[in-house]
């Protein structure tokens, strides 16, 4: 895809050299620039991919399992914002996805504050990891 760009981009760059040139007539202006068509679509079609819009995008099962999770968790704590064991998996499943900033921490401390013995909380905090 990036090869099909630069050869455009490049032919692009040498018809407009001979376009800033004076030509002799409309004709050879117009000519030139049916040519530079041409061959922008025929590089296209010769090394481009026409299907690429046209096919779907196949998601990870497990991501899209992920964000049915994640969806359950936030509804859950939009109903009961002090819902401990939704607040601890969610704060699990961003862990686990690399998502620890400032959301995550903030799960786990209204979690430690509703039930301060819960090892999980620990355990999460040990698997995040501070950003220097």
């Amino acid at each position: 895809m990036m090869l099909t760009i630069a050869l455009c981009a490049i032919l692009c760059v040498v018809v407009c050299g001979y376009v800033l040139k004076p030509l002799p007539t409309p004709r050879a202006f117009m000519a030139l620039s049916l040519l530079a068509a041409v061959a922008s679509l025929g590089i296209y079609m010769w090394l481009g991919n026409p299907e690429i819009p046209a096919r779907p995008h196949k998601t990870d099962p497990q991501v899209a399992s992920d964000m049915r999770l994640e969806s359950t968790l936030m509804d859950t704590l939009e109903k009961n914002p002090d819902d401990e064991n939704a607040l601890v998996r969610l704060a699990a499943l961003r862990t686990v996805q690399g998502r620890t900033g400032d959301q995550t921490m903030k799960l786990l401390d209204h979690a430690e504050r509703l039930n301060p013995h819960d090892k999980r909380i620990k355990i999460i905090r040990t698997m995040i990891v501070p950003s220097n």
